[in-house]
């Protein structure tokens, strides 16, 4: 069987974007589950980083706060799904749930986070801590960076003694010379965004 065919009917086909390592090992566990009589099927692979920012935005809408939002959703660059490294399952039943934890080890999978029974990842990908990349998905982002980003004026600047209200200022940072126009112009919209901006620039 293809992965596009544990894939979720209406999902883009950009989730099955994964590591070359994940993927064929995650292929191997959705076609057993299925040879034993479960289904289970891939609900959200591959992010991008605009994706990314979307989801943590709504939760920290949802929450309350950034730090409570992290806690079920990482911010953009913090999270698996950003390399293909991670991808969350849809169980048929409970039976299916049951299956896939008793077996994930057997084809070098794992469920690390125990408040997502859902998010799967490489036995290699385990890290101490939640919502963490781990070195294998480090390494991708600084090789992703070097590749397709330059150096942003803002990339030096330390964000000391500021609320983390809004990922947009966090994006500052790591953002193109392109991108970081739209982003400034975005931040300068709101009151609290424009005060931040100025001490960023020491007005």
């Amino acid at each position: 069987m293809a992965m596009s065919d544990f894939l979720v009917k209406g999902k883009s086909e950009s989730h099955l974007n994964l590591d070359k390592k994940f993927s064929p090992a995650l292929l191997n566990f959705l076609s057993a589950s299925k040879e034993a009589g479960h289904d289970i099927d891939i609900y959200s692979g591959y992010r991008t980083f605009e994706h990314q920012k979307r989801l943590f935005d709504e939760a920290v809408k949802k929450y309350g706060s950034p730090e409570k939002a992290r806690h079920w959703v990482a911010p953009p660059g913090k999270s698996k799904h950003n390399f293909g490294l991670a991808a969350d399952l849809k169980y048929g039943t409970d039976k299916a749930k049951e299956w896939a934890h008793k077996n994930a080890e057997k084809y070098g999978l794992h469920f690390r986070m125990g408040h997502e029974p859902w998010q799967i990842e490489l036995m290699e990908t385990k890290s101490d801590k939640p919502n963490e990349t781990n070195e294998k998905a480090s390494e991708v982002m600084e090789e992703k960076t070097k590749e397709e980003k330059k150096e942003s004026p803002f990339s030096s600047y330390m964000m000391k003694d500021m609320p983390y209200t809004d990922t947009r200022i966090t994006l500052l940072q790591e953002s193109s010379p392109a991108e970081t126009a739209g982003l400034v112009e975005d931040v300068m919209t709101d009151d609290w965004g424009s005060k931040s901006f100025a001490k960023m620039l020491g007005l």
